[in-house]
């Protein structure tokens, strides 16, 4: 049994060099609450940009409201409104 607080990280268990998939998302009208569309194609966004539209989305969803996404998504600062 070890007698420190956290456990050694085995060098062989980490990967390194595996690049993960850019992040990428339909591009969002934070203004106007809905998607951009060009040309009748959803326009996407990728990188930091992508991470903040999902952001909105998530505080800006009501959670256990859609039966589309799974119950730990969303918030629920809609209860502490009043």
């Amino acid at each position: 049994m070890s007698t420190t607080l956290f456990p050694v990280v085995q060098p062989e268990a980490v990967q390194t060099g595996t690049a993960l998939p850019l992040c990428r998302e339909v591009k969002w009208d934070y203004d106007g609450n809905r998607p951009v569309f060009r040309n009748g194609e959803p326009e996407t966004v990728e990188g930091a940009e992508a991470v903040r539209v999902w952001a909105w989305l998530a505080l800006h969803t009501t959670r256990f409201r859609h039966e589309i996404y799974s119950r730990a998504y969303g918030t629920e600062l809609e209860n502490l409104m009043g």
